[in-house]
């Protein structure tokens, strides 16, 4: 039975008192437009996290253009009882912005939220959740290029709404259909410290990060290790820690386990009986893949993908990652060298060809299928114009959770474009070590497309 907008924003912020901790870093971002309501939000996001976790701290903005109004700005060693009372505020549609407030404009009917934690199979659980508010008026054709023009000639200059938009994360623009909305994000007072985890050689090393004031009863690390398709061991290994305080605060934690014939130990981190993180670790001496071996000898444990493929901000950086994630699934593929290209061409072995373009948020979401689109049709004219009957396949492959772009996913599948998210890396990146069948995968991701296309067809048609 699915929860009530009240009972998820009443879990919500028993989630985060559960996991905000004291001296928290606090990320602010906000878009607002003064219309005949007067100063409203279109989209913000707050960030709270420990304060081991760097936020972004150099970036402050204050500017005002047109009827626009965009400011982020970042605050460190806020006090637990502070940092909740600005969640809750939040959950109301109201965000303090230093000295000042900001709100959503709020429906007849109220507002609504949405939680990431609705998401039972995610490998990396931040309290993240949404509370929307109405949509705004749309901007006419000429109050949106008297903006572009406005913003570019402005002290800051910004290249339009579009690079504004990408800066500050947010969708800035007004498209009349979207709500606007206040997005939450609550950090929690334990990390795994992945560059210093690993299983090498039947021992599995483990390092965590904690703040100084968390409980360490509430803290759970649990092991699950296998052996091909068998569960060898089941074990809970936070007591077991050797602890060491840190001159700034924080304690480490870590444990050396051996793991026999094991070929993979399943990792689960959580704080107060919610889960955080479930991560894998692959033995590569005990790997059946060769590509797997391939790329392991050169990037240990795959580290470098995992940073191009999750956090690198350059776009660059996420297409090769993507390559790799090609090469991994058994793929052949290239990434073409001109400008206007697509930034992955692949083929499987029974010879379908995928075009593939790559992207690290929504903002360019239209323009990047737009691309997709003409270009699998252009390969289609240029394989019937040479009598090759090869099976085209568009693929989007976008960084973000798959419910950030769920209103877009109906454009997809119009235009029957597969459509990879972060859950797709995931299993990937969690399964690496092993030997894939990419055209069995992509049956599989086709069939599921087509499936979800005809629940929409018929959505629409009730």
């Amino acid at each position: 039975m699915p929860a009530s907008a009240h009972e998820v924003l009443l879990e919500c912020i028993s989630h985060a008192a559960a996991w905000i901790s004291d001296d928290s870093n606090c990320e602010i971002r906000c878009v607002e437009y003064t219309n005949e309501d007067g100063a409203v939000i279109q989209d913000a996001s707050l960030t709270l996290a420990p304060h081991f976790v760097s936020l972004v701290t150099d970036n402050d903005l204050q500017l005002t253009v047109t009827s626009l109004r965009a400011t982020q700005f970042s605050t460190s060693r806020v006090a637990k009882e502070d940092a909740l009372t600005l969640v809750k505020r939040a959950c109301e549609g109201t965000l303090y912005l230093g000295n000042r407030a900001a709100a959503l404009k709020i429906p007849d009917s109220g507002i609504d939220i949405y939680s990431e934690s609705l998401i039972r199979d995610r490998w990396l659980s931040p309290l993240r959740f949404r509370v929307s508010g109405d949509r705004l008026k749309y901007l006419s054709e000429l109050e949106s290029i008297r903006l572009d023009d406005s913003l570019r000639s402005n002290s800051t200059p910004f290249d339009g709404i579009g690079e504004l938009s990408q800066w500050l994360l947010l969708k800035a623009a007004i498209d009349g259909t979207s709500p606007s909305g206040i997005t939450v994000t609550v950090w929690p007072p334990v990390e795994l410290i992945f560059s210093e985890c690993s299983l090498k050689n039947s021992q599995l090393h483990l390092k965590v990060k904690v703040a100084a004031n968390v409980s360490l009863p509430q803290l759970g690390i649990a092991v699950r290790l296998t052996s091909g398709s068998l569960h060898t061991a089941r074990m809970q290994i936070a007591d077991a820690m050797t602890w060491a305080a840190q001159d700034s605060g924080e304690f480490i934690g870590s444990i050396s386990l051996a793991t026999t014939d094991s070929v993979g130990a399943q990792i689960l981190v959580g704080y107060a009986g919610r889960t955080y993180v479930r991560q894998w670790f692959w033995d590569p001496s005990k790997s059946s893949s060769p590509r797997y071996h391939a790329l392991n000898e050169f990037d240990p444990d795959l580290k470098g993908l995992k940073q191009a493929l999750f956090t690198s901000p350059e776009g660059r950086d996420f297409e090769k990652a993507v390559g790799c994630i090609a090469y991994l699934l058994g793929l052949s593929s290239a990434l073409p060298l001109q400008s206007n290209t697509p930034d992955l061409v692949a083929s499987t072995p029974r010879g379908r060809h995928l075009v593939v373009e790559c992207t690290l948020g929504i903002s360019d979401f239209s323009k990047k299928l737009g691309k997709l689109v003409d270009r699998c049709n252009a390969l289609r004219k240029s394989f019937a114009g040479a009598t090759l009957t090869m099976e085209i396949v568009g693929v989007l492959v976008c960084r973000l959770p798959r419910d950030q772009i769920a209103a877009r996913e109906s454009e997809l599948q119009q235009h029957h474009i597969l459509l990879a998210t972060k859950e797709n890396l995931d299993y990937v990146m969690n399964r690496a070590w092993q030997v894939h069948e990419p055209d069995a995968l992509l049956d599989a991701a086709i069939a599921s497309m087509t499936a979800q296309h005809r629940i929409v067809g018929q959505t629409s048609a009730e």
